[in-house]
């Protein structure tokens, strides 16, 4: 996770990247990276996800829970 949250994401800011999400294997939370002023802003989403760099894409992670556990 350090990986993720502290190397990639100093590289996805160098490369303008705008929004970058984790998933957590365990539990299927996503944690969505946003650039704003210069940063990364984390958002842990549990229900629904919404993209703000994708408009209209969300992601409902209720259903998917349900199709990975099935």
């Amino acid at each position: 996770m350090i990986i993720d949250r502290k190397v990639k994401a100093e590289k996805y800011l160098k490369a303008g990247v705008r929004e970058y999400w984790i998933v957590n294997s365990e539990t299927l939370d996503i944690l969505v990276n946003s650039l704003a002023d210069g940063r990364y802003v984390p958002t842990l989403y549990k229900d629904t996800v919404v993209s703000s760099v994708l408009p209209g894409l969300t992601v409902d992670l209720d259903a998917v829970r349900a199709n990975v556990t099935s």
